[in-house]
């Protein structure tokens, strides 16, 4: 009796064009996880910031098929409350849905092609060298765990919000050798094509939360894709990838605080 009264439900709500079955039944769990998430932005309008992050955030709940729902915190208009309905490979999941991913393509400032790209031993050398409307961020070459330092325009040619998809791929077959290949909408297409067809020759930076993961010379004009290379594990590619494809955020997101909810 009680299945058939809560499938009566279902169908009545499908019907009448509300939400499905399955959130119907997320809304009806009884206990989960919630966190409350505090946004940090330099953007004028926090409030817009932290409503697109809601939407980020419930995009990837939906991405990768987690029951939950991302929603505004009555208490702070500066951060926003998720609850998830699972405990499975919950982790993984928490670093997925509060990583930004906030992904730049930048010049670098060196000497161009064929002279090596101008990196730096310590960030206080770069830093000497810098001008005012450069930075200095942190590099490590592919095949060498040194850090290096090099320094970019603070100029961004495209960032995150111009990506249409992102896709983990395998470099040699190894599960801990992918990168991300990436495509970009028109209008960011246009602006990288422009860019890249003025600079044949010069250094072009991927840099990825303030770091730098791959560095190419850039020997043609190139219009609606790249690509983040990488010591990436399968894993951190495919989250990358996903969180890539979710939307852009010009924010981090931080957990101030993780409840037990319900029995």
């Amino acid at each position: 009796m009680k299945t058939y009264v809560i499938l009566q439900l279902c169908l009545l709500v499908i019907f009448s064009g509300g939400m499905g079955c399955e959130t119907l039944s997320t809304v009806m769990a009884k206990s989960g996880i919630e966190f409350r998430i505090q946004i940090e932005t330099k953007e004028v309008d926090k409030e817009a910031v932290v409503e697109q992050a809601i939407r980020i955030t419930q995009n990837k709940l939906n991405l990768i098929k987690l029951k939950g729902e991302a929603l505004k915190d009555p208490k702070n208009s500066n951060s926003f409350i998720v609850r998830i309905y699972s405990s499975e490979n919950l982790e993984r999941s928490k670093k997925f849905l509060f990583s930004t991913y906030e992904l730049e393509l930048r010049k670098v400032v060196s000497p161009p092609n064929p002279s090596p790209v101008q990196t730096f031993p310590t960030a206080e050398t770069a830093k000497q060298i810098a001008k005012g409307d450069q930075e200095v961020f942190s590099y490590f070459e592919r095949f060498d765990s040194k850090e290096q330092f090099v320094i970019v325009d603070k100029d961004v040619i495209v960032n995150g919000e111009g990506i249409r998809d992102a896709q983990a791929v395998s470099r040699t077959g190894s599960k801990d050798d992918y990168m991300i290949s990436f495509s970009l909408k028109p209008q960011a297409a246009v602006t990288f094509g422009d860019w890249t067809g003025k600079n044949i020759g010069n250094y072009l930076a991927v840099v990825l939360d303030n770091k730098v993961q791959s560095i190419a010379y850039i020997k043609s004009q190139i219009f609606d894709s790249g690509e983040i290379t990488g010591r990436f594990s399968k894993q951190e590619a495919e989250d990358i990838a996903m969180s890539l494809k979710s939307g852009y955020l010009p924010a981090t997101m931080k957990i101030v605080e993780e409840k037990q909810f319900g029995n």
